[in-house]
């Protein structure tokens, strides 16, 4: 029979995969929100970004303007810290999970768990 730790840890890092998988979603629409929002209110801004980062990674292009202090709006900087924080919860979310699935093997070859 499994062990109730196997049990637990496979549940806990199904649960991080969920939690990150909701989180890459949320955050990718907040992105897409703050890519809108520069458009419409600084097209100037956005249009003098180079063109890999408008195209190919507008979340790098927001993050050029971040980093530089193009756009000082409140609105701009308060949404780019969410997105920002979006991604320190994803991270965190991908360790557990990771640790998780590592204790498994680790617990089965050195403390005896049964699989």
């Amino acid at each position: 029979m499994t062990s109730l730790v196997i049990k637990v840890l496979t549940l806990t890092a199904l649960a991080a995969s969920v939690y990150l998988f909701i989180d890459e979603i949320k955050r990718g629409r907040r992105a897409e929100n703050l890519m809108n929002w520069v458009k419409t209110n600084h097209p100037a801004h956005w249009g003098a970004l180079p063109w890999a980062a408008r195209n190919i990674s507008p979340l790098g292009g927001l993050t050029l303007l971040h980093k530089r202090r193009i756009i000082s709006d409140p609105y701009f900087v308060a949404e780019f810290k969410t997105v920002r924080q979006f991604r320190k919860n994803q991270i965190i979310a991908f360790v557990v999970g990771v640790s998780a699935i590592a204790l498994i093997p680790m617990g089965v070859t050195y403390w005896g768990w049964q699989w």
